[in-house]
């Protein structure tokens, strides 16, 4: 930062700018205008840049320029704590600062035997939180059936109705049973027919 001083009592000026700035290049620079007030304090003078000069409006003297040439922030990765993120300047400035928002990841799923694993994680800056651990699984993963006197149930669980193997539909046993009905009735019919002709046949003797 470069001071100059200046003793004007002029209310309302403009004042040419220092040594290598020029109304070409001042845009590139920041000023700082002070004057004394009667007590020996300074204060922030009413001023615009312009391209003639910086134009001054004050009723104290004297003034005191600072000016520097204007910096570009330079932001690089994400910095960040526990409790936010935030871009930085090497100068020092900060940037978008904001608090963490965060997500579960899954490490390492958790099994019937083993552990897992999982953390929080920022879905900004990456943040990590430190990692916990995910409890084994519980429950049965296979048949969920009591088994029968210890043993593990295999097949259908259904008891059959006898010892003799189940083959075949069962429409076909019952057609088979509805022709020896019906076959055992025209026997009957046959015999009766038969015997009544016998009968007849002792009568006209």
């Amino acid at each position: 930062m470069v001071w100059e001083e200046v003793h004007d009592e002029t209310v309302t000026f403009t004042l040419g700018y220092p040594a290598g700035i020029t109304d070409a290049n001042y845009q590139n620079y920041d000023f700082v205008i002070l004057h004394q007030k009667a007590d020996g304090s300074m204060e922030l003078s009413n001023f615009v840049a312009t391209a003639h000069g910086l134009k001054i409006t004050s009723t104290l003297s004297p003034f005191a320029i600072g000016y520097s040439e204007r910096h570009t922030h330079s932001y690089g990765n994400w910095k960040f704590d526990a409790n936010g993120h935030w871009y930085e300047c090497d100068c020092g400035s900060k940037a978008d600062e904001g608090a963490h928002t965060f997500t579960w990841v899954i490490d390492k799923e958790a099994t019937a035997t083993q552990k897992g694993s999982k953390h929080e994680e920022c879905s900004v800056c990456h943040y990590k939180k430190d990692t916990v651990d995910i409890p084994v699984l519980s429950g049965n993963t296979g048949n969920s059936g009591k088994p029968n006197n210890g043993s593990p149930q295999t097949g259908n669980s259904t008891k059959p109705n006898s010892g003799i193997p189940q083959t075949g539909d069962n429409s076909n046993v019952t057609l088979w049973i509805s022709v020896m009905v019906v076959s055992l009735i025209c026997l009957l019919a046959v015999l009766l027919v038969m015997k009544k002709k016998n009968y007849r046949r002792k009568w006209e003797k």
